[in-house]
């Protein structure tokens, strides 16, 4: 029988331990997985996140193909109360609307706590809708981040000034 030192007899801090452990990164897979989602959408302004909002944010495609104009999603400080130690991390982007049917898009979220010169991309998806009547939910892995970032989003469509609108799910995690 084997009495010494074993894992699974240790006691481990999970997210508040050691970053990138193995206890550290089993704790935030289970955090992931099994963790409370909210739902984001824009406040009534449109110019700031609100949890529970049925308004989406819209972006636009720029001309040409191109990347539109970035799009602020959050100034830092209402997801986690704006903390710098708590993480972020969406689990599922919701496209509530396109305005160019059967068309291509690409969504970039970018992030960072100065201006979006300065800000690192996040993660893109692609979008393609039947219809512009449609909505559909996408699932989503994005690296954790603090949820005292800013949080902008911008998109490019096959279509010149193509428009989509989306909210999106997240986890909010203490580390």
């Amino acid at each position: 029988m084997y009495t010494g030192n074993v894992a699974d007899e240790k006691l481990v801090n999970g997210l508040l331990g050691v970053n990138n452990s193995l206890a550290y990164k089993v704790h935030e897979i289970e955090k992931h997985l099994h963790n409370t989602s909210l739902c984001y959408g824009q406040t009534a302004g449109g110019n700031e996140v609100e949890q529970d909002s049925l308004l989406p944010f819209e972006v636009v495609a720029g001309a040409g193909s191109a990347f539109g104009v970035e799009k602020l999603i959050t100034a830092g400080g209402v997801i986690g109360g704006g903390s710098a130690t708590k993480k972020q991390d969406p689990d599922h982007i919701f496209v509530y609307t396109i305005d160019k049917a059967d068309k291509l898009y690409i969504v970039q979220f970018y992030y960072g706590t100065g201006i979006f010169g300065a800000a690192t991309v996040w993660s893109s998806l692609y979008f393609k809708g039947p219809t512009s009547g449609r909505s559909s939910s996408i699932a989503v892995v994005f690296p954790r981040i603090a949820c005292n970032n800013k949080i902008w989003a911008k998109c490019k469509c096959e279509t010149d000034g193509g428009k989509i609108n989306i909210l999106f799910r997240l986890h909010v995690y203490d580390a």
